[in-house]
């Protein structure tokens, strides 16, 4: 059984007065008493409970379960049972409103996972999208050039731009590579969250610019990229 230590009344009511205000600003409810509290904090998700749990016990020095073991203890002594009785009648409590709260948890972590998956498929749909009409979008007035040397690498890029501002306007840039044969590439993307996706030996890369600003940007880039390359390879940098 879990053993959790008696935290001081004073450190208990600074930290309730803290919970009432971080759930009232997120909530603009205020919970009535700590279960309550933990209700609602488990409301806010995963993330957002793991931050809360790691302040308290930086900024008080205790655990939230130690938190919710002292206010049980409380209870139970104020209706007159003794401190020994109402200690362990208070950990079996906790081993419950753990059960509780582990359960509450797993629902909250499956239900952002799902929200996650849906926003991110959502993305992935208005990408796709956007790339597709760039592909077919006749005033880019792309061209194709084939670059031949022990692999073959084909290139495809046009651009509507400029068209006056950001891709609200309607520019787009599109920038295409294929293998045609034998190219050894690696490719590595990192998404909004951070996360890394490694790809090995793609048979096309594509990119799709929105905007005058990035079509100016990325042209100067590849313009840098290719001029130190050459000088790179010739040894003369």
């Amino acid at each position: 059984m879990q053993k959790y230590k008696y935290v001081p009344l004073a450190i208990r009511e600074r930290i309730s007065a803290l919970l009432e205000h971080e759930i009232g600003l997120k909530t603009g409810i205020v919970p009535e008493n700590l279960f309550e509290a933990v209700d609602a904090i488990y409301s806010f998700g995963k993330k957002e409970v793991d931050k809360f749990e790691k302040e308290i016990e930086k900024e008080w020095g205790c655990t939230f379960a130690d938190l919710l073991y002292s206010a049980i203890v409380d209870i139970l002594m104020e209706k007159g049972m003794s401190f020994e009785n109402a200690s362990k009648r208070a950990e079996k409590e906790m081993d419950e409103l753990h059960r509780l709260m582990k359960e509450a948890r797993e629902l909250y972590v499956n239900s952002e996972r799902k929200e996650d998956e849906q926003r991110r498929r959502s993305f992935q749909e208005q990408a796709k999208n956007i790339i597709h009409n760039a592909e077919l979008a006749p005033d880019l007035c792309t061209v194709k050039k084939t670059f031949v040397h022990c692999n073959i690498l084909d290139l495809e890029v046009g651009t509507n731009t400029p068209k006056g501002g950001d891709a609200g306007h309607g520019g787009l840039t599109l920038f295409k590579l294929i293998d045609g044969g034998g190219t050894d590439w690696r490719i590595r993307i990192t998404d909004d969250s951070g996360s890394e996706h490694y790809f090995e030996m793609p048979q096309e890369i594509t990119i799709v610019l929105g905007g005058d600003a990035e079509a100016k940007t990325f042209s100067e880039a590849l313009l840098f990229a290719g001029k130190y390359l050459k000088l790179r390879m010739k040894g003369e940098i």
